[in-house]
């Protein structure tokens, strides 16, 4: 609004304000409040009451407007989780410029679910000293896996070792007992892991369906303590077979393979021959192979039909 003004002498009463020409004076609201008129002051603050104020010099006449604060809310919450609502832990209302005050820590709490413990870290966004408007502060907390403890028994259901695993993270499995019960190996056979067993506490197979649970690696950890027990199986000896040739009365190797126990020699014949040679065939001699013989005599050992079998580390020669 503009300014009016007037002469007047001093000694003279301030006349009364024209609202009807001039209307009242408005100021606009702002984030602090909005604001009435409800009288005048001059230039050095004091109240001035036109009509009866007497005028004791050159004067500048302000408005004076009554303020009425708006009022801000803010809140400090825990962000609900799979569509539940945020939980609030304060929620205060303050006029513009107040101070907020903020939860302490220890008041700011997360229960713990099957994967993790929370712990408070901080307020998201960064909270202002003072309230300048509604405002909404959500906590943010660190996370501690919950682990579960994984034992891993003999077959013979005595504790080989103990790893522990996060909540629903999949369990490795990362060494192997020797057998306690199985006994000794049939000849040219070992005893190779199988697999685990899922079982109790008291090393009673869990069933689903009448089915065992066997580990693999995709198995996740569960709440509580797992338990499991390895499974063996006889698993044929690898050995080393040297296929060479003779010359000049010495053995020189060509190739070697590393074959399983009881393996049939001629499965592996033909490869073998391949890399050896056979001797060129003349007009007068023709070469055929027959079989294959150890260096430092003797022949190879025959299955139940016959044929020849790996049954230890062995030089041969066609």
């Amino acid at each position: 609004m503009s300014g009016k003004e007037n002469s007047q002498f001093v000694g003279d009463v301030i006349p009364e304000y024209d609202e009807e020409t001039y209307g009242a004076p408005q100021k606009n609201a702002d984030e602090i409040g909005s604001y009435e008129w409800v009288g005048w002051e001059d230039q050095n603050g004091n109240e001035v009451i036109p009509g009866t104020t007497v005028l004791t010099g050159n004067t500048i006449l302000r408005p004076l407007y009554e303020i009425t604060k708006h009022k801000y809310t803010v809140e400090f919450v825990i962000p609900g989780e799979e569509g539940n609502p945020d939980l609030v832990v304060s929620k205060e209302t303050y006029e513009y410029r107040d101070k907020i005050t903020v939860p302490a820590d220890a008041d700011v709490k997360k229960e713990a679910d099957d994967y993790y413990t929370y712990t408070f870290w901080q307020w998201d966004p960064a909270v202002s000293e003072n309230c300048y408007g509604n405002a909404t502060y959500k906590a943010v907390f660190k996370k501690t896996p919950i682990y579960y403890t994984v034992k891993w028994l003999t077959d013979a259901k005595n504790l080989y070792r103990t790893t522990r695993v996060a909540y629903g993270k999949k369990i490795q499995q990362t060494s192997t007992p020797e057998p306690e019960s199985y006994g000794p190996a049939p000849t040219g056979y070992t005893w190779a892991l199988k697999e685990w067993i899922r079982c109790d506490e008291h090393g009673k197979d869990i069933l689903v369906n009448g089915e065992q649970i066997k580990y693999s690696r995709e198995t996740l950890m569960e709440k509580g303590e797992m338990y499991f027990y390895p499974v063996y199986e006889a698993v044929a000896g690898k050995h080393a077979v040297t296929f060479g040739k003779m010359v000049d009365g010495e053995f020189k190797a060509v190739t070697t393979e590393q074959i399983n126990y009881n393996a049939l020699v001629s499965d592996y014949t033909p490869g073998a021959l391949e890399a050896v040679g056979i001797p060129q065939s003349t007009d007068d001699c023709h070469y055929v192979f027959v079989k294959w013989l150890p260096v430092g005599g003797g022949e190879l050992e025959r299955n139940e039909n016959g044929e020849y079998i790996i049954t230890g580390p062995v030089q041969l020669y066609p």
